[in-house]
């Protein structure tokens, strides 16, 4: 162990050299995250940001610490935030503060501003040193995301989520179900008013908050986010449209569906996964982490249908980046390393993966005796793994959010406020397409839909 970490420590020197500090920008207040004391009597203290929820920091602590009693010369502080929107205010803080993070676990976009300003080191040269390191062991899906388009590794993925289906085993034979016959959205709307109508039920199925289960049932529905050339928003297409309004007819029309909004952090996500452990509802669309928190005594769980017969489930898989800040000192840099190390090898994963239910990118687990017998004893366990092998990944957005922002406020106008899902995402292209516009050099933007149409 103390070996390759010495040859990496000399590589990683010359790697780094010359790092500099890029961008500034004004303070966010954000709030004040939960740390653990740093240990004096350690050589390298390492500073390491992640959002988790309850079961999510309880397991990474306990690999943290596992880290620091395996690695004398290094000891891993973690600060954990409530959720990724205050974690990425909290990071472009503290490189204004001077209190930035040594590494930081991001999504996707996130990963690539910080890139695109200068922020983060570039991981290849390290990575492609190691004589342990073998990137064909990682699900693509997830691998790739962190890796640039003239194949740069700016950052390496920890794990992957999807959203899949939850259901309550009981509803389900109430209702006459059997759960491998839902197929398709138009499946389960069947199976939800079915269950409904058994008079036990308030509602046959909850989706999730949010634009994500709309979102993904577009692209199985051929629905897309940008042109082929890049210079068009297209989310109000007739594909984004029928898939849509069928969620708004579903919710207020039919009433067989329901969502929860709002409140601090993730506290919808658990309003609606209690419906269906208490009994309220037939099931749910959550993550592929919520396992470490439903009971598979009464909950099933399945993929991700696609939108109707003759198309196919291409849900969002959404990796969760290892980010090594250039801000930070060589020395810690070299920590950074060898904690992304510990974190992607094959005991962590497993250990992470079974304890929180997320995905494991390094299918290297798949021949550890403990995972196997989680698997055994764990049969859902392989859905979340299954589905990530069609899974689509949302395009960069080049706006910097903003056209996750504006679908998020389209599914609001949608889900809660009953809109039309033509208003609700005309309106939602016109504010996208200028966004995007804004992004594009001016020959770009005269070849541009310019009056927020796509597809048309």
């Amino acid at each position: 162990m103390k070996q390759w970490i010495f040859w990496f420590s000399l590589t990683l020197c010359l790697c780094l050299a010359g790092c500099g500090v890029a961008g500034d920008g004004d303070a966010e207040t954000v709030a004040e995250p939960e740390t653990v004391p740093a240990r004096a009597d350690y050589v390298t203290t390492l500073s390491f940001w992640f959002a988790a929820n309850g079961t999510g920091e309880s397991v990474m602590r306990e690999i943290l610490d596992d880290f620091n009693a395996s690695h004398g010369d290094y000891y891993v502080q973690g600060t954990v935030f409530s959720g990724y929107e205050e974690l990425n205010n909290a990071v472009m803080a503290s490189f204004t503060t001077g209190t930035a993070p040594d590494i930081v676990l991001l999504e996707r976009d996130m990963s690539i501003d910080l890139r695109q300003k200068g922020l983060t080191v570039d991981l290849t040269r390290i990575l492609q040193g190691d004589i342990h390191f073998n990137a064909g062991r990682f699900l693509s899906v997830y691998y790739n995301q962190g890796v640039s388009e003239d194949g740069r590794i700016f950052a390496m993925p920890l794990y992957g989520t999807t959203q899949v289906l939850y259901y309550n085993k009981a509803a389900f034979r109430e209702a006459d179900i059997d759960p491998e016959s839902i197929r398709t959205w138009g499946d389960l709307a069947d199976a939800a008013r079915a269950i409904q109508a058994t008079g036990h039920y308030a509602y046959g199925w909850e989706p999730m908050w949010g634009y994500e289960n709309m979102l993904d049932a577009a692209l199985s529905n051929g629905g897309t986010v940008f042109s082929p050339d890049g210079r068009t928003v297209t989310i109000n297409t007739p594909e984004w449209v029928e898939v849509w309004e069928a969620f708004r007819e579903y919710l207020h029309e039919a009433r067989i569906m329901r969502v929860h909004s709002g409140g601090h952090g993730w506290e919808y996500w658990d309003y609606t996964r209690n419906d269906v452990l208490q009994g309220v509802a037939g099931g749910y669309t959550g993550s592929s982490g919520d396992q470490a928190d439903v009971d598979f005594e009464r909950v099933g769980m399945l993929e991700q249908p696609a939108w109707r017969e003759g198309t196919t489930a291409l849900p969002e898989a959404k990796a969760l980046l290892l980010n090594v800040l250039s801000t930070s000192a060589q020395d810690r840099q070299i920590g950074a390393y060898a904690l992304i190390r510990y974190l992607i090898d094959v005991p962590a994963q497993v250990r992470w993966t079974m304890g929180t239910g997320y995905i494991a990118v390094n299918q290297d687990v798949l021949q550890d005796g403990d995972y196997q017998d989680y698997l055994t004893r764990n049969r859902y366990a392989q859905v979340p793994l299954n589905q990530s092998r069609h899974a689509s990944v949302y395009p960069y957005d080049p706006t910097g959010g903003v056209i996750r922002k504006v679908l998020q406020l389209a599914a609001d106008q949608v889900q809660i406020e009953n809109l039309s899902a033509q208003k609700a995402l005309d309106e939602a292209q016109w504010k996208a397409q200028q966004a995007l516009d804004a992004t594009l050099p001016p020959e770009a933007v005269e070849t541009g839909n310019q009056n927020g149409g796509a597809g048309e």
